[in-house]
């Protein structure tokens, strides 16, 4: 599980906020169809693993977590992302 330790991501109010459409979130970018096709994390301070609930991102195009503290291999589900064009860590 991917959890913020700095101040990074609290600066932006809106991360992770349940009364907020998650298309609306910091780094996260949706189709029309409010699908998420792009999660754009990079250096926002995440820590720990990611989760293998990321496979059910079936509209993801593109995932990046570049300059967090990522701590365990990439979790097979990603490989279900068959929409997947860009993968950075």
């Amino acid at each position: 599980r991917l959890n913020n330790n700095t101040e990074t991501m609290q600066m932006n109010n809106n991360w992770m906020d349940v009364t907020i459409p998650i298309c609306e979130w910091h780094g996260v970018a949706c189709n029309d169809g409010n699908e998420v096709q792009i999660l754009d994390l990079v250096g926002v301070g995440l820590v720990g693993s990611i989760p293998s609930s990321i496979g059910l991102l079936r509209g993801l195009l593109q995932l990046n977590l570049n300059d967090n503290a990522i701590l365990s291999a990439i979790p097979s589900e990603v490989g279900l992302l068959n929409k997947l064009q860009i993968l950075n860590f």
